[in-house]
């Protein structure tokens, strides 16, 4: 296994992802390989669909960044959907665009979800 990124929140290797400080109140990692990922997308943040830990008003579970809500930085937040589950697994990361070349070419799919994402606000 190699190790592609790593940050506090999150490690991205050859395998796939480790969403780290995810399961309340264990602070135990959730690891998904990467043919388990359905699609990822940009996240953005505020006071009812996100939360510092845990599932605010969205389908999203957020790993814990007990500074999430205070950021001004909205462009960090990313989730995964999975092909088992029905909610997105929420994560913070430090580089958003390493972690997104990576996601891009190891699932090839997320310009894909960024692409309806933008579609939707249109």
């Amino acid at each position: 296994m190699t190790t592609l990124y790593e940050d506090d929140f999150v490690c991205l290797t050859d395998e796939g992802i480790e969403i780290k400080w995810y399961y309340f109140p264990t602070t135990i990692s959730k690891k998904i390989q990467w043919d388990e990922v359905k699609c990822f997308r940009l996240e953005p943040v505020n006071l009812f669909t996100s939360k510092g830990w845990g599932m605010g008003f969205s389908n999203v579970w957020w790993a814990c960044d007990t500074l999430r809500q205070f950021s001004c930085d909205q462009a960090k937040f990313l989730s995964v959907s999975t092909v088992e589950g029905c909610c997105r697994k929420g994560f913070s990361c430090r580089n958003l665009m390493k972690v997104k070349d990576i996601m891009d070419k190891y699932a090839g799919i997320m310009r894909a979800a960024e692409a309806q994402q933008s579609t939707r606000k249109r």
